[in-house]
Formats: C-alpha cells, sequence, structure tokens
C-alpha cells in the first residue's frame, strides 16, 4: 500500500464538527479515500496540542512532510479550502 498524498488533522467542537467534517469530504471529493489520511480531534475533550498554539476550530491541518498547511473557521468556500490545502479541483 502506498503513503497517502495527505496527512489531514481536523480539529473541531462538538457544535461544528457535523458541517466542517462535510464540508472537508467535499473538498477531498476528487480524491480517493487512499489519497489521505484523516485524524478528527474533538478539542473539548482534552487538551491537545494545537499547531502554532491555539487557533479558531474548525481547523485543519495538511502535513505534506516538511511542510504543515493550517486553514482556520471559515470552510464554507470549499474552491478555497481545496486551492489552499493543494487538493484537486476535478
Amino acid at each position: 500500500m502506498r503513503e497517502p498524498l495527505f496527512k489531514l488533522t481536523l480539529f473541531v467542537e462538538p457544535s461544528n464538527s457535523r458541517e466542517a467534517l462535510s464540508i472537508l469530504y467535499e473538498a477531498l471529493s476528487f480524491h480517493s479515500y487512499t489519497d489521505y489520511e484523516l485524524t478528527i480531534l474533538d478539542v473539548s475533550e482534552k487538551d491537545h496540542d494545537l499547531p502554532l498554539g491555539s487557533f479558531s476550530t474548525p481547523g485543519v491541518v495538511s502535513d505534506l512532510g516538511e511542510n504543515k498547511i493550517i486553514f482556520t473557521n471559515d470552510f464554507r468556500d470549499v474552491n478555497t479550502l481545496r486551492q489552499t490545502l493543494g487538493f484537486k479541483n476535478t
């Protein structure tokens, strides 16, 4: 099995988890499920080491080896989410 293209961590709270996950899956719709590895962390359950301290939720961190891309808060624009995180657009 090959290494996934993206290692994603989604940081959410109960109030925004369902919508954030739905939008993230929509942004990944042009990728196969084998293209990425997704970890979902509910920040209200316990203390998590948030990247760069704390940030607004929902937030997603894309780990591309040495490069980390952080996208937070406004998941409404799926195309911006795709472009920022380097996902396929078609």
